[in-house]
């Protein structure tokens, strides 16, 4: 196994726990976003002791997990053009808070997304509600789920 399928073996047991929990979401969509998010648990949102696999960013009272915040930079796409940003985003003391705190992260506000089993129709509704910026943020995610084989 190389380090890409190493990560998705990592971190699936604990993205299908919580789905079953929370009881929504479509698992293949949610591992292909850790996945593009933290480049495979590499991003400095990650390591060494963030756990930030999903690129969330600080927003009060979204997420009661998380065990502080740290300051980073980040892009942000607008008008055509990606613009660089400086802003907080959440920590996590382990991966298994990391991915529960995601489910909290979308269970609120306009990023819950219920009754959809198929993950690019699941993606395009996050994304509808601004979850990311990147343009080509769905296809960049359904690329990886395509590449590991994700739905299986």
């Amino acid at each position: 196994m190389g380090k890409q399928e190493d990560f998705i073996a990592q971190i699936q047991p604990w993205v299908t726990a919580w789905h079953d929990i929370y009881g929504w979401g479509v698992i293949s969509a949610i591992i292909g976003q850790a996945c593009l998010e933290s480049a495979y648990g590499t991003s400095d949102k990650v390591v060494p002791d963030r756990n930030n696999y999903f690129g969330l960013k600080y927003k009060p009272n979204r997420v009661t997990c998380n065990n502080g915040t740290f300051t980073s930079t980040s892009a942000e796409y607008k008008d055509g053009k990606y613009y660089p940003i400086i802003t907080e985003w959440f920590k996590f003391p382990d991966m298994n808070t990391g991915v529960r705190g995601y489910f909290q992260f979308i269970s609120t506000g306009p990023y819950k997304v219920q009754n959809i089993t198929d993950p690019r129709s699941y993606l395009t509704e996050l994304k509808a509600h601004s979850y990311a910026t990147g343009p080509n943020y769905v296809e960049n995610v359904m690329a990886v789920i395509e590449k590991h084989n994700l739905t299986q």
